[in-house]
């Protein structure tokens, strides 16, 4: 059933006014106006119904507003490549591990031997501030950092509780990006904000989770807290995790990783964060795809919720599609927007400069809602692509050129995060996305911060291995580099 909430006015736009009393609205843009995700409606005394952007209508007097979607079950990634365990372990040595994602969080419980025992997931409610760290380290950097550490601080205590409940709990680790890791321990966040970036935290930090949470309950009281280290403003503690759950992957037991093949590490987000390894080295890189694989920026995009559709093919020379637990569609989110344009490629409606060719401003049509409005590719969702597509591929292209060889050259190629889980490396490759090289070569390691996070819990040696990549990271800054701007122009391309 759809929300209703009365406002009355204070001098704020209405999402600032919907946001501060803990209503949850979509913002990709961060309150600009241009994604167009936070339309609801409004109802003034005596007056028709009215659609407006909530980031642009400023309320002048007291008013109904109705929220235009039902609240959606997000469909969240949390497996790290075993079963949970079936039955609750008796022991008092129980470890909570967190990802921070700047989307979505996502926990474990672990038994004393790091095994999972159940999970938790849920939405980061910095969204509403702002799809991407950009966004809200300069929310937070106007006055209110305060506020986005609160939130996510509340937030990831309600998973902490539900996954804890009456027990004690000896450690919490956390892992997210450096803007995330930052904003939850309330560092400042000034130096991330622009060129040359500096980070407030780099190490990894323990301490008392009491710090953050001054009333918490008995069994808590003597928990200890672990935050993972970052390697630079934007490769934070959720990438050193997958560095750690990779190496152990590798059964690299003496820890000798200057014996190790070369490999690519990516995680697709709205940040795509990636890492290089080749004799020794570790090269670190971010590049801002945006918020086009969450389902901001795109006409009907939303994100991994149910009805959203995941899975698009051409079936006798039709577009076929499915959704999220199989129920209506009521959208398109990012492996649905990726696999809707590799099979426009494949049935010629759209060309190699990213035409879509005899179609309007309306459009390809993809489905249609139960209420009739069109689920369709426009233009412009094709353009946001290539935009998102052209960032990654040239990131990967340049860390290959910095460290001297060449994506045929490499022995793999991880997919992490949620998104990689689902991800369809051949139409991704077909599309431009991923390199096209064999699929063999392709792993999906599935969450691979919250699988590093447990082995730090689990390994006395992990701390000492997070030191050394660290140790042996090098950062490539992508638009310093000479070839950034050609070869970004040459990805747009199909």
């Amino acid at each position: 059933m759809k929300k209703t909430v009365v406002i009355q006015p204070d001098g704020r736009n209405l999402l600032e006014i919907l946001t501060g009393q803990f209503y949850e609205l979509p913002s990709f843009c961060a309150g600009r106006g241009t994604c167009g995700k936070c339309k609801v409606q409004v109802k003034k005394k005596d007056s028709d119904k009215e659609e407006v952007l909530a980031c642009q209508y400023i309320p002048l007097e007291c008013c109904e507003v109705e929220f235009l979607q039902e609240d959606r079950e997000f469909c969240i990634e949390t497996k790290v490549g075993k079963e949970i365990l079936k039955e609750q372990s008796l022991t008092e040595r129980k470890q909570i591990v967190v990802d921070i994602g700047t989307t979505t969080l996502a926990m474990l419980l672990l038994d004393e031997h790091g095994k999972v025992i159940s999970s938790w997931t849920g939405l980061n409610p910095q969204r509403k501030y702002g799809a991407d760290v950009i966004s809200r380290i300069e929310r937070a950097n106007r006055g209110q950092k305060e506020e986005l550490t609160t939130c996510i601080r509340e937030t990831i205590f309600i998973g902490i509780r539900a996954l804890c409940e009456e027990e004690t709990i000896s450690r919490v680790v956390f892992a997210g990006n450096t803007t995330m890791q930052h904003l939850f321990a309330g560092y400042s966040v000034e130096g991330l904000g622009s060129y040359p970036f500096s980070i407030t935290q780099k190490d990894l930090v323990t301490g008392k989770l009491a710090e953050f949470y001054p009333e918490l309950p008995e069994g808590l009281k003597d928990t200890e807290y672990v935050s993972m280290p970052c390697i630079s403003a934007f490769v934070g503690g959720d990438i050193v995790a997958g560095i750690l759950e990779v190496e152990w992957q590798q059964n690299l037991s003496d820890r000798k990783m200057e014996k190790q093949k070369s490999w690519l590490l990516l995680d697709i987000g709205t940040n795509g964060e990636m890492v290089l390894y080749l004799d020794g080295v570790y090269y670190t890189a971010s590049t801002a795809a945006g918020p086009v694989f969450e389902g901001g920026t795109i006409c009907c995009g939303i994100g991994s919720v149910m009805g959203a559709i995941d899975h698009v093919w051409e079936e006798n020379g039709e577009m076929e599609y499915s959704t999220i637990g199989g129920e209506l569609p009521i959208g398109i989110c990012g492996t649905g927007l990726i696999e809707s344009i590799a099979t426009l490629r494949k049935m010629g409606i759209l060309n190699r400069e990213g035409l879509l060719i005899g179609y309007s401003e309306c459009g390809y049509l993809i489905a249609r809602e139960e209420n009739g409005n069109l689920i369709r590719i426009t233009q412009e969702d094709v353009r946001q692509f290539q935009l998102a597509k052209a960032a990654i591929r040239c990131g990967i292209e340049i860390l290959c050129k910095v460290a001297k060889t060449s994506v045929q050259k490499l022995d793999r190629i991880y997919l992490a995060g949620g998104f990689g889980t689902k991800l369809d490396v051949k139409k991704s490759c077909e599309v431009g996305l991923l390199p096209s090289v064999s699929q063999s070569r392709y792993k999906v390691l599935g969450n691979a911060a919250l699988s590093g996070c447990s082995i730090y819990c689990r390994e006395e040696k992990a701390k000492a291995c997070l030191k050394k990549i660290q140790d042996s990271s090098k950062e490539v800054v992508l638009a310093l580099e000479e070839e950034f701007q050609k070869q970004y122009l040459e990805y747009l391309y199909f």
